[in-house]
């Protein structure tokens, strides 16, 4: 598998631009088009169309850092009138899948629920994350997905497993496992990954799944939809405000949507999310939540950081969390159109 298609890291918003120490501002590019301009704790930022992100101040720009490469979709995907493929690092190419549904009840082991070669291409996980207080660096967890996937070694702190249902032992479902993180980390993470969606604007996802919350806390984020070839990995999210669900942006201004009036999300039984999600870069995107078939949050507001942006990763279960946490997952379902 393409390697940064596979190990596709949500490490944060655009706070790179903010990080840069000594900026020097200089006059704005002239001839390359503007995609995007937003404000983002108090500092303008600036995308242009050549890929590069400029912070400003009184007109001038500051040196730029590469937001992404203008020719990251040829250099990624292929096209032809049977579909959108990947091209993996040999050459060989993988069917995206905009439409999937997993009950995990077909796997004997976890390892039978990842797609590790070119030949799993009806597979649809390729890996999983788990930032942990024994792997916090990102060259940690990606060193454990490595040897997990290669049956040498074996999970910590943070936890993935294939588990019967805590409720109904017939059934089957991922159990994630996240320690608290330590001090010297920002979050802990466990996680699933896909890279095989392929949306752009204009186009609509329907994603559901069932969700346990396992004892009395709630994670930060449940289900993040993800650019990985753009920098920090952009795209909306489904978070936890207090124990309700709501909807970040995870670019730009970073825009936060909380329900006017919460519905809690309930621990230690099921519930069912279901999110649709119309993409695109202006005012008119959408973003809509049901728990369990109650509709909880409608909004309007942009679900892509620029007009070129692509969401081509889906990451399921605890995505972000400052405390410990323990979550089952089953029966998730992605679509391109309604269900």
């Amino acid at each position: 598998m393409n390697t940064r298609i596979a190990q596709f890291l949500c490490i944060g918003a655009l706070s790179l631009l903010l990080l840069v120490a000594c900026k020097k501002y200089d006059d704005c590019p002239t001839g390359v088009a503007v995609l995007e301009e937003f404000v983002n704790d108090g500092q303008e930022v600036a995308i242009y169309a050549d890929g590069k992100a400029y912070t400003k101040k009184r007109g001038l720009c500051s040196d730029p850092i590469t937001y992404f490469d203008p020719n990251f979709v040829a250099q990624n995907y292929f096209f032809d009138s049977t579909g959108v493929y990947i091209r993996t690092e040999g050459g060989a190419l993988f069917p995206s899948r905009n439409r999937y549904q997993d009950n995990f009840e077909a796997y004997a082991s976890l390892l039978d629920v990842f797609a590790i070669s070119i030949q799993d291409s009806g597979k649809f996980w390729t890996g999983f994350t788990a930032q942990s207080p024994d792997h916090p660096e990102i060259a940690d967890y990606v060193a454990l997905w490595q040897c997990i996937l290669a049956g040498t070694c074996a999970f910590t702190d943070n936890k993935l497993e294939l588990v019967s249902d805590p409720t109904n032992a017939a059934n089957h479902c991922l159990k994630m496992h996240a320690a608290k993180p330590s001090r010297k980390m920002v979050t802990s993470k466990m996680s699933i990954e896909s890279p095989m969606p392929y949306f752009v604007k204009g186009m609509d996802l329907w994603f559901q799944a069932d969700f346990f919350l396992n004892g009395s806390t709630y994670p930060y984020s449940l289900v993040d939809f993800e650019n990985p070839y753009f920098e920090q990995s952009p795209g909306p999210r489904i978070v936890f405000d207090g124990p309700a669900l709501a909807w970040e942006n995870k670019f730009g201004a970073k825009d936060k949507t909380s329900q006017t009036v919460p519905v809690t999300v309930p621990t230690n039984r099921w519930f069912t999310l279901k999110v649709h999600i119309f993409f695109t870069n202006t005012a008119d995107g959408l973003l809509e939540l049901w728990q369990d078939g109650l509709q909880v949050l409608r909004a309007n507001g942009k679900t892509l950081p620029t007009a070129n942006s692509i969401q081509s990763s889906l990451e399921v279960g605890i995505s972000a969390t400052d405390e410990e946490n323990e979550i089952f997952l089953d029966n998730v379902r992605l679509s391109d159109v309604a269900f």
